[in-house]
């Protein structure tokens, strides 16, 4: 493991909280930097590469892994802003297909704050978008689990989902 922060002591505070969540196991590996006026301010990397051994740089690129998801819940937000969704719109208003074995009751907002108990979609394995969704469809929520209830992380599968209500709602 390794750490380099090159910057002001003004981000002492973050690196600790940043450091403290390594420890703790939350997270392998992470690079934070501060770009301010086009220029680097401050820069943080901390963890372990793929590449065993090898110390983390401003200059090493890391997977992304969970970038995508405040991209997509932005653009749900925008349609929401347009009014052509609500946070508590049930996802099969839009995806009828979805509305079965109990997923009836999901709504936008429990993908959004990962309590829509489908923790199971993030197994599904398909070759193609569209046979995930089907895959998706077809499962029943988590067992003893209310959507809006119980918060789980769902890492992918429901993602799947609120971009099928992106495209078929824009």
């Amino acid at each position: 493991m390794g750490i380099v922060f090159e910057g002001s002591n003004h981000f002492a505070r973050t690196v600790g909280v940043i450091e403290q969540g390594f420890q703790e196991g939350a997270h392998s590996s992470c690079q934070l930097s501060i770009i301010y006026q086009g220029e680097r301010s401050a820069h943080l990397a901390l963890g372990s590469l793929l590449s065993p051994g090898e110390e983390p740089t401003a200059e090493h690129s890391y997977l992304w892994m969970s970038s995508g998801k405040p991209m997509t819940a932005m653009a749900v937000a925008l349609l929401v802003e347009a009014g052509k969704l609500d946070w508590d719109t049930r996802v099969a208003e839009v995806i009828p297909e979805f509305g079965n074995q109990g997923k009836e009751v999901v709504t936008l907002r429990h993908i959004l704050s990962q309590s829509a108990a489908l923790r199971q979609a993030d197994r599904v394995e398909a070759p193609s978008r569209e046979a995930i969704l089907e895959m998706i469809y077809d499962l029943s929520l988590d067992e003893g689990q209310t959507p809006g209830q119980h918060a789980g992380y769902h890492a992918g599968g429901t993602w799947f989902v609120l971009g099928e209500v992106i495209k078929r709602v824009s």
